[in-house]
């Protein structure tokens, strides 16, 4: 039989590339997955390390079955077992969130997950074994890029659609695995029947005697003492790299949030200007409350974000954007979908420019308010900016004080602040902030390169209702804000301080630098 090298590589690649894949979907989301199940930590322990016993115990079973049987074949046997696998996850997708049959479905699914890992890598052997050179390097080295592929991917949606895509991806992986190893084809060389005639030509009693021998797992283990010792160092490692996963939802789950009794607790008795200028997370406009929630955490440490989930505790229903329909919430609705006017995806909205009491339409620009170009409140600000960080003693230190306090009293202040150049300009943030003038200060003051540097992720600021305890609380989650996240981050280059001078052939000016 001919066979082609390359295209038994990339089929192996496959092979390899999908049982990592699951590998990272099965094993390293369990935690993720069991704990939306409702299970413990000491449950959850309890389950993984049955898994990898009885994986570790039956290997050498389902192996010795290829070695002695006439009709099962080592591409057969994985394929049927994957096929297994598959059907498990199945029935953990379809059948009801029942404790005993989740623990049975997930325990045969992770044994079987880890019995037919050496079958995989036997399958190179086989080939190699005909004088095949399948390239196992370059087909396991595909399986680590899957795991990595698979681990980010998955994170991302099982954030946005919930942990039963963890099934979903898990069905369509061992699915591939096992169509792969059933379309690889089975050899029969020569040589397999010159082994066979020298077995019948070998006494019975001698083959009988040395196999049964072989047979034993004492034999086995005294034999390659050091290879046991290796075994049982792979075993701890991947139960502690479980127990690690877990460790690391828990910590995050269990971050000494402060917990407020309504989205609107953490902003009250701010600065006037705060609530005048932004929509904050349960204030009132126009006498609706404005409800902006991006999850809610489940009493089993599981939770659910940007993605309008029901749960139930205590006979209420919870909606994880904080309300049943999408008029009602003002959040995080399909936060990855691109820029959408209807729902902030900082956790905040612009207040300013918004007149309660007229009617607008959700457009942008649509703002019936005057555009402010200049106003007192700027002249005292550029005062104030200018006499603090000029060195020579011009303008009147005094004056430029007063002029920072007077905005500050007419914001509801009573207390009185000192003149520094930290005072000023963060006085100037608040008091003109959406007013168009943050871009140019940034540019003036040379503060763009400084604040975006580095691939600059903003972050946003997430409600999410805590259903851990007896009554339900508020957190807030400071996370990675998702335009920033979805480009990798923002960098300003130092050109952009300056702009191209256009036509510098014919009007004998100089360009700026760097254009």
């Amino acid at each position: 039989m001919k066979i082609n090298t390359n295209k038994m590589t990339f089929q192996y690649c496959i092979l390899q590339g999908a049982y990592w894949a699951s590998f990272c979907i099965i094993y390293s989301f369990a935690t993720v997955f069991l704990l939306d199940r409702g299970f413990s930590n000491s449950q959850i322990g309890v389950l993984i390390a049955a898994g990898n016993i009885l994986g570790v115990v039956l290997q050498p079973v389902f192996a010795s079955i290829v070695d002695w049987s006439k009709t099962i074949t080592l591409h057969k046997l994985t394929g049927i077992l994957a096929a297994i696998m598959a059907l498990l996850v199945l029935f953990l997708y379809v059948l009801p969130n029942l404790f005993f049959a989740v623990v049975l479905l997930f325990l045969m699914t992770d044994t079987l997950l880890q019995v037919i890992q050496p079958l995989i890598n036997s399958v190179s052997v086989y080939y190699v074994n005909k004088g095949i050179n399948v390239d196992f390097g370059a087909a396991r080295g595909i399986g680590s890029l899957s795991y990595a592929a698979a681990s980010y991917l998955l994170g991302g949606l099982v954030e946005r659609y919930g942990c039963s895509v963890i099934l979903v991806a898990g069905f369509l992986m061992v699915t591939i695995i096992s169509a792969t190893v059933f379309s690889m084809p089975i050899i029969k060389e020569a040589a397999e029947e010159v082994c066979a005639k020298s077995l019948q030509d070998t006494p019975s009693h001698t083959i009988s005697q040395e196999s049964k021998e072989k047979e034993s797992i004492f034999f086995f283990i005294g034999r390659y003492k050091y290879f046991m010792l290796t075994l049982a160092g792979i075993t701890f490692l991947f139960t502690f790299h479980n127990m690690n996963n877990a460790s690391v939802v828990n910590t995050l789950m269990s971050v000494p949030f402060v917990k407020y009794n309504d989205l609107y607790e953490p902003f009250a008795n701010k600065d006037a200007r705060l609530l005048a200028s932004v929509v904050v997370p349960g204030s009132s406009y126009a006498g609706t409350e404005i409800i902006i929630q991006g999850g809610f955490i489940k009493d089993n440490n599981s939770y659910v974000a940007y993605s309008n989930e029901s749960t139930q505790k205590n006979g209420t229903t919870y909606y994880a954007l904080g309300a049943e329909g999408e008029t009602m919430f003002s959040g995080f609705n399909n936060v990855n979908s691109g820029e959408d006017a209807n729902w902030t995806a900082t956790g905040f909205g612009v207040r300013k420019y918004m007149p309660e009491g007229e009617s607008m339409s959700p457009d942008r620009l649509s703002s019936t308010t005057s555009y402010i170009d200049m106003r007192l409140a700027e002249v005292y600000l550029n005062y104030a900016e200018a006499v603090v960080e000029n060195g020579s003693g011009f303008g009147d230190k005094e004056l430029a004080e007063n002029y920072l306090n007077a905005l500050r009293r007419r914001a509801g202040h009573t207390d009185r602040i000192s003149l520094t150049l930290e005072s000023v300009l963060k006085e100037r943030r608040v008091e003109m902030a959406f007013e168009g003038k943050r871009f140019w200060d940034m540019n003036r003051r040379r503060e763009f390169h400084t604040e975006f540097s580095n691939n600059r992720i903003r972050k946003a600021l997430v409600p999410m209702l805590d259903l851990r305890g007896a009554e339900p609380k508020y957190v807030f989650a400071r996370v990675n804000y998702f335009g920033d996240e979805t480009r990798g981050g923002r960098t300003f280059q130092n050109i952009n301080y300056y702009r191209g001078i256009p036509n510098i052939a014919t009007n004998g000016l100089v360009q700026n630098p760097g254009h």
